[in-house]
C-alpha cells in the first residue's frame, strides 16, 4: 500500500487508473483493521491479520506510514486514524507492544512515524536519536561483522528516522552507517543477508538506508 501511494501520480494513465481502484481497497483494508475492537493498549494500532485483537509497534508502523503516504496524496484518510494511531506508538515506547526495554528496531520505527506525522525533533523524539546515534556507533563500528539479526530493518527504520530528526543526530549517524555499508557491499552490488532473510530483502532495505538524503520518495522527503 505504501508503495501504491508512493507511486500513485508518477505512472501512465493507464496504470493510474488501476492504481487507484486498488489503493482505495488496500486503504479499506488498513482502516477497517484498526477500527477492530482492542484492549485500550492496543487500540490505535495493527498486527499481521486485519482481524487480530491486538497490536504490535513492528506492523504499526508500515500501515501508519502508508495511511501518511495517501493522505498526503489526497487520499480520504481520516486524521483521526492518524491521530489514534501515533498515540498507540507513543504507548508502546520504543519496544514492541508496550512492555520491556526499548530497542533498536522499535526506537527507529517509533522516531520515523512522529517525525513523519508532524512530532517533529522535540523531546521525546531527541531521546530516540540519542539512542540509535549510540546503537549505530556500536554496530557500524570498524571491525563489525554483518549481518546480525534483523539488523537490516532495524537499519533502514533507523536510518529513515534519524534523517528526519536531522541535525547533530543524523550527521554522527550517517557516517559509520554509509562507511559499514559501502564497506561489506558485494562486487554484485548486493549485501549477504542474515538469518531467515533473502539477499534481495537486505539489499533492499540497505538501499533504502543509503538513500534518505535523496529524497526520492514523497514520504521520505524532510
Amino acid at each position: 500500500t505504501l508503495f501504491l501511494c508512493e507511486v500513485s501520480g508518477m505512472v501512465d494513465p493507464k496504470r493510474q487508473k488501476k492504481i487507484d481502484a486498488v489503493l482505495l481497497k488496500a486503504l479499506k483494508v488498513i482502516l477497517d483493521a484498526q477500527a477492530i475492537q482492542k484492549e485500550a493498549r492496543y487500540a490505535g494500532g495493527w498486527r499481521y491479520k486485519p482481524d487480530s485483537p491486538d497490536s504490535d509497534l513492528s506492523v504499526s508502523g508500515w500501515n501508519l506510514m502508508a495511511l501518511r503516504s495517501a493522505r498526503l496524496n489526497g487520499a480520504p484518510v481520516p486524521a483521526e486514524a492518524i491521530k489514534k494511531a501515533i498515540a498507540y506508538v507513543n504507548r508502546c515506547n520504543g519496544t514492541y507492544q508496550g512492555g520491556g526495554p526499548m530497542s533498536p528496531a522499535m526506537a527507529g520505527v517509533s522516531l520515523l512515524c512522529r517525525e513523519l506525522s508532524g512530532h517533529h525533533d522535540d523531546a521525546i523524539n531527541r531521546r530516540y536519536g540519542n539512542y540509535l546515534r549510540g546503537w549505530a556507533m556500536g554496530t557500524f563500528r570498524p571491525g563489525a561483522h554483518p549481518p546480525v539479526d534483523r539488523e537490516e530493518y532495524t537499519t533502514y527504520y533507523a536510518s529513515q528516522g534519524m534523517f528526519q530528526l536531522g541535525g547533530k543526530h543524523w550527521e554522527e549517524f550517517a557516517a559509520p552507517l554509509y562507511s559499514y555499508l559501502i564497506k561489506h557491499q558485494r562486487k554484485d552490488g548486493g549485501w549477504y543477508a542474515s538469518a531467515g532473510f533473502s539477499p534481495v530483502y537486505t539489499t533492499s532495505m540497505y538501499t533504502l538506508s543509503l538513500t534518505p538524503s535523496y529524497c526520492q520518495l514523497p514520504i521520505y522527503q524532510r
